[in-house]
């Protein structure tokens, strides 16, 4: 779902309009989620961007949450270097939609296309943008998880005023959301999670918790190719074998390429981007940025650029009603043992995990009221009779969770709130979340277990 050039123009493009504010005038791309489409405000003519998920994935509660997501991130977010977004909706008439700004220009893969490879300080221009975007959306924890080519636009292309725009944070998550799919919580494979194969990193693939370096590692891939004209492992071509490649294949040199101009020290760079474990990566984009200018002797950042005040996001804990809130915890949880204990603890109150999204894992547990037995004896002038009881009720409880850094551990705050139900009276609302309290006691306890 990229904002490419030379459109193909659709079949009705004055038949939808979105939000009442903006119309649809041609379809710039497609894919997996929905459509792009180029558009305008009615009102002012404004070129927009219209991004608009499928009908059918609509109705499906987990893709619409994912797109919620997505809205939360980028209304948060502001940068010279990132498109921005300008409305969207998820809820009421019509379909789904993000109103982005429309940004005219080239993305880089069509420029690789065009060029093949280009000099370090082209490469190097475009880089101290990209880095600068970086920094502001890694301090603010927002990650873009789908870094490439083809998501970096290219302004005013070739002329001296040549400027970036990255587009396309849909995979953006609050990179201090704790995230466990709960595929694993059920013992199965979770997938990669999103991202481009041939720009994914190890740490993803491998299922682990990725951070900004997931990002940096991205940064290295297209640095190759933009020096190169090729990717790293370019040889595979099924997407099994790419994935295993990045996780256990060495990159060829660019002299192993035929590629001669690339001064020692940049590929030597770009090599620490690539590193299989991101505690031997460049450990962020300020640090790429300037190792970058020593290496190329090319100015590619002004002197202020990583002074500014970063604007602080809301965390998604601050973002939990408090009333809903029954406790909050710290736990050190690597992601084996949060599996392990949030598994283990929903068994032993006869409970399970059924559902998991970036930052929240939901927790169906029974409702102690309703532990009785489920049979009751009695005796009438008839005899014997037995009555049987409703079959148990539950609770769902949320446990909103963010990584922190204490010191050298890594802990895990949560936030353990309980899902209402609207048609609740007060009275019985008060003594279920009693209930609730008394289980999220428990679940503190067995947090604690093995600190």
């Amino acid at each position: 779902m990229k904002a490419a050039v030379a459109p193909t123009p659709a079949a009705n493009p004055m038949a939808e309009t979105f939000l009442g504010k903006y119309r649809a005038q041609r379809i710039l791309g497609e894919g997996g989620m929905g459509q792009v489409f180029l558009g305008n405000r009615i009102a002012s003519g404004e070129p927009v961007v219209i991004k608009v998920m499928h009908e059918h994935l609509a109705q499906v509660p987990a893709v619409r949450q994912s797109f919620h997501r997505e809205l939360q991130v980028m209304m948060q977010f502001r940068h010279p270097y990132a498109v921005s977004l300008l409305d969207g909706a998820i809820e009421g008439p019509g379909r789904p939609c993000l109103i982005m700004e429309y940004v005219p220009g080239v993305t880089l893969d069509q420029l690789l296309e065009r060029d093949g490879r280009f000099d370090a300080q082209r490469i190097g221009k475009w880089l101290g943008q990209l880095c600068q975007v970086l920094h502001v959306a890694h301090a603010a924890n927002i990650l873009h998880r789908d870094l490439t080519p083809a998501n970096v636009m290219v302004m005013n292309v070739d002329t001296p005023n040549e400027t970036i725009k990255v587009m396309d944070f849909g995979l953006a998550r609050f990179s201090n959301a704790y995230f466990i799919p709960v595929e694993k919580f059920n013992g199965q494979s979770a997938g990669i999670g999103g991202g481009t194969p041939d720009y994914i990193c190890p740490e993803q693939i491998r299922g682990e918790q990725v951070d900004l370096r997931a990002d940096l590692y991205s940064v290295g891939i297209m640095l190759y190719k933009l020096f190169a004209g090729v990717l790293p492992f370019q040889k595979y071509t099924e997407t099994n074998d790419i994935l295993a490649a990045h996780v256990r294949v060495t990159p060829p040199s660019f002299s192993q390429l035929g590629v001669h101009n690339v001064p020692p020290a940049i590929e030597s760079l770009i090599r620490h981007l690539l590193a299989k474990i991101p505690a031997e990566r460049v450990g962020s984009a300020r640090e790429l940025a300037l190792r970058f200018q020593d290496v190329s002797r090319e100015k590619i950042v002004p002197e202020t650029a990583f002074q500014e005040e970063i604007p602080v996001m809301q965390s998604s804990l601050d973002q939990v009603d408090p009333r809903l809130v029954l406790d909050r915890m710290e736990a050190w949880m690597p992601e084996a043992i949060a599996i392990m204990k949030l598994r283990a603890f929903a068994e032993s109150v006869q409970g399970t995990i059924v559902d998991s999204e970036p930052g929240v894992v939901r927790m169906k547990v029974v409702d102690p009221r309703s532990m009785e037995p489920t049979e009751k004896k009695g005796f009438t002038l008839f005899g014997l009779f037995r009555r049987s009881l409703p079959a148990p009720k539950y609770l769902t409880l949320e446990l909103h969770m963010e990584k922190k850094t204490v010191g050298t551990r890594s802990m895990v705050e949560i936030a353990a709130a309980l899902e209402r139900d609207p048609m609740e009276s007060r009275q019985a609302a008060e003594v279920r979340e009693g209930f609730a309290k008394r289980i999220v006691r428990e679940l503190r306890a067995y947090l604690m277990i093995g600190r």
